[in-house]
């Protein structure tokens, strides 16, 4: 008991002081989630007469960020289950689903511009009507990946649409999954080639 007399208050303080210094530092080297963000941002929109018909596109990067201390992989981008992937607001006013007037186009790679992209259509994935878009692209913590897509609208559909509503979730090898919702101006002018 003699042991306990000679031990001070500011004895007792320290101690508590290093108990919490040592589970934080536990809790900060243990930190095995990936904690991931989206942003979206139009990168440009144009049209322009291709083949007899015009055609308007809209393109859009998603930045996908790992703020955690985990490893993660983007597994895939895909319709959501409770509102369909494209929605347009009309000039009156009106929601329609949109889903037969767009189609979804993805590129491997950035989009350096219009005719960077144009030059190689041909070889872009058409991800819609099909159910998904398999990445499989790993963001190690603190790094930053972009996935380019491309709306493009069918032949004369332009005309009538206000604003595109774009609806995807991205799924994650960690069972993460993020709502990635979308919108942005349909009146676009065409340009020459």
């Amino acid at each position: 008991m003699s042991f306990f007399k000679k031990i001070k208050i500011s004895d007792y303080i320290a101690l508590l002081s290093l108990l919490i210094a040592g589970y934080a530092l536990y809790q900060t080297s243990n930190n095995n989630s990936a904690i991931i963000s989206v942003k979206d941002a139009p990168i440009f929109s144009f049209g322009m007469l291709k083949d007899g018909h015009d055609s308007y596109y809209h393109w859009l990067r998603l930045q996908f960020t790992n703020n955690g201390g985990k490893p993660v992989t983007l597994i895939k981008l895909e319709k959501p289950n409770d509102t369909p992937p494209f929605k347009a607001i009309l000039i009156d006013g009106k929601v329609i689903n949109a889903d037969k007037e767009l189609d979804l186009l993805y590129r491997d790679g950035s989009v350096i511009d219009k005719y960077d992209f144009l030059n190689a259509e041909d070889s872009a994935r058409r991800i819609y009507p099909k159910d998904e878009l398999i990445l499989n692209k790993l963001i190690n913590p603190g790094a930053v990946i972009f996935v380019d897509l491309c709306i493009k609208l069918h032949d004369g559909n332009q005309s009538t649409m206000e604003t595109i509503l774009l609806a995807l979730d991205a799924e994650f090898s960690d069972s993460q999954k993020l709502s990635v919702r979308s919108s942005f101006d349909a009146k676009i002018k065409r340009s020459g080639r």
